[in-house]
């Protein structure tokens, strides 16, 4: 595991792994060509995308196995919205998460299968037009979802700046536990030999809930146990995003 790269305002670099490396059996022209479609547009900002504009594509798609009714822009698109909300919904790389850098050439595969099971799309557009999509399009949606360690913030500071514990409950402290072990493991100069891999960052984040949970409390309810568990999950899930 190496420490988080500064979010690239970009749609390639950390965002892309190579087919090989997901273990894909694709043909790997699709991939390169895909590939050189983000690497064109390294330079230019991402554009924000509206999350529901590829409902349609996705529900005719997915919910009806109807591509005649779509292009291939939508096409790619509902491939890469479906990889984008099975991202967002698994909690950590053991229910299938996975880096951030995994999810381009997923939606890639993903929009190539599509094209293979349902046909060609009934718009118009080849099979390397619907994955140019898929790829495009979920880089933009991850460039919109804000790091998981965002999220916990509030918890932290709450409870190891205001020493307060009046206001969370116990999820609450399991995720700021899972947080402080993250920030000391990706800390510049640390060392995560000596700090140990993903279960060691696990039991280190466990430990540190039972102490704030015994030290803390917690207001808003729950039990060590709770707290416990949500520090074990927080802290996969922000390890998986290290890529």
């Amino acid at each position: 595991m190496v420490p988080p790269v500064a979010r690239q305002q970009s749609l390639s670099g950390v965002y892309f792994r190579t087919p090989e490396e997901e273990g894909f059996d694709h043909n790997t022209s699709l991939f390169k060509a895909a590939k050189a479609i983000l690497d064109g547009k390294n330079e230019a900002p991402l554009s924000p995308i509206d999350k529901d504009e590829f409902d349609a594509a996705y529900n005719a798609a997915y919910l009806r196995s109807d591509s005649g009714h779509v292009d291939a822009r939508d096409l790619g698109g509902a491939a890469a919205l479906h990889i984008y909300r099975k991202f967002v919904a698994a909690v950590d790389e053991a229910h299938g998460r996975g880096p951030r850098s995994a999810q381009i050439p997923r939606a890639i595969a993903e929009g190539g299968r599509l094209f293979d099971t349902l046909g060609a799309p009934g718009g118009g557009g080849t099979k390397q037009d619907v994955v140019n999509s898929a790829a495009v399009t979920v880089a933009r949606l991850l460039a919109q979802e804000p790091l998981a360690e965002k999220q916990f913030e509030e918890s932290r500071r709450k409870a190891y700046e205001e020493k307060n514990g009046a206001t969370l409950d116990a999820r609450d402290i399991g995720t700021a536990a899972a947080l402080k072990v993250f920030n000391e493991y990706t800390a510049p100069g640390a060392d995560t030999t000596a700090l140990g891999g993903e279960e060691a960052q696990i039991k280190r984040a466990t430990d540190e809930a039972k102490r704030l949970f015994a030290e803390l409390g917690a207001g808003g309810g729950g039990t060590v146990e709770d707290s416990v568990n949500s520090a074990a999950v927080t802290v996969a899930k922000l390890l998986a995003e290290l890529e």
